[in-house]
């Protein structure tokens, strides 16, 4: 159970964003006395997030609440994290909680900022795409409301370098390529999400939304020469800025994008004939009192309704 006086630590993974200086400023200045802050700086996406799981729980036993803040986001009030604890306080048996943050590029809430108990569970994961698993918790598990965006703002001031990544890091979540079977719902999400930056750049033609949809699109021209040079790309970015006058998202590419998510749609359906309907009886009886057993999320509560829904 959390004492009355909550001990935080908060973890953020750095890797140069622009926001950074802004989100440590904005940390410092919470209503909650005793915030621990470490950041964990310049490592590979998916070790970074391991390392950081691996430090919430070498410090189980120190602190109440774990924060997972991204240099990227910044709080929008100076209360924010004490609101988020007051839910804790509110639910007893929530063990994890997960904020909607406000998305600069979609101008969209979008999940989302992420504190946990100190009795969460994380497991190592051989995953390479989705590196931000969910931990192991007996409790709650729930996704707020998106009336709770206004606590924290995401990319409120995006490096055009970072715009460009995060194109390309959503459309490889679409494309997932190397996988037979893919994950049809977070796929979907990042399209959407996409969509929307693309009919914003439509709007007000800003460069750094651009750049978000130039780099999707290296990724969905199956370029992987371009992924692979990313960091010489981005190096002389700031001299192609002014020459990136039209997104290279035109309505063939549009049309292309749509073919995502008929193509993703119809291999969830095979995927679930295949593995759901002829699946050994057996099979799945032992699944289920393994799940049983093991403890998972005892409830999972989603509250968040999307803008796009």
């Amino acid at each position: 159970m959390i004492k009355s006086r909550k001990r935080v630590f908060v973890g953020t993974l750095y890797c140069g964003e622009n926001e950074f200086a802004r989100c440590s400023e904005a940390l410092q200045s919470q209503t909650i006395p005793g915030i621990v802050h470490e950041v964990f700086e310049f490592l590979p996406n998916e070790t970074a997030h391991q390392t950081l799981y691996r430090r919430f729980m070498d410090l189980r036993d120190h602190f109440d609440i774990f924060i997972k803040l991204d240099a990227d986001m910044v709080f929008s009030r100076n209360d924010s994290i004490e609101r988020m604890l007051g839910e804790f306080h509110r639910m007893e048996e929530l063990d994890h909680a997960i904020f909607p943050v406000y998305d600069w590029y979609t101008q969209w809430p979008m999940r989302g900022i992420h504190a946990f108990k100190n009795s969460a569970v994380w497991e190592t994961s051989p995953e390479r795409l989705f590196v931000d698993p969910h931990p192991t918790v007996k409790g709650i598990r729930r996704a707020f409301p998106a009336s709770f965006s206004k606590l924290v703002d995401h990319n409120p001031d995006p490096d055009p370098a970072f715009a460009w990544a995060f194109g390309a890091h959503r459309a490889l979540k679409v494309v997932q390529r190397g996988r037979w079977k893919k994950r049809v719902g977070p796929a979907e999400d990042q399209l959407r999400c996409l969509k929307r930056v693309w009919e914003l750049t439509r709007a007000d033609n800003d460069p750094r939304r651009r750049l978000v949809i130039e780099g999707a699109e290296s990724v969905f021209k199956g370029s992987t020469a371009a992924m692979a040079r990313k960091g010489e790309w981005i190096s002389d970015l700031s001299d192609r800025l002014p020459d990136v006058s039209e997104p290279g998202f035109t309505k063939r590419h549009q049309s292309k994008w749509e073919g995502f998510e008929f193509t993703l749609r119809y291999l969830y359906r095979v995927g679930f004939v295949k593995y759901g309907l002829f699946m050994p009886y057996q099979t799945l009886k032992t699944r289920a009192r393994t799940a049983l057993e093991s403890g998972g999320a005892g409830v999972v509560i989603d509250d968040f309704v999307p803008p796009w829904s």
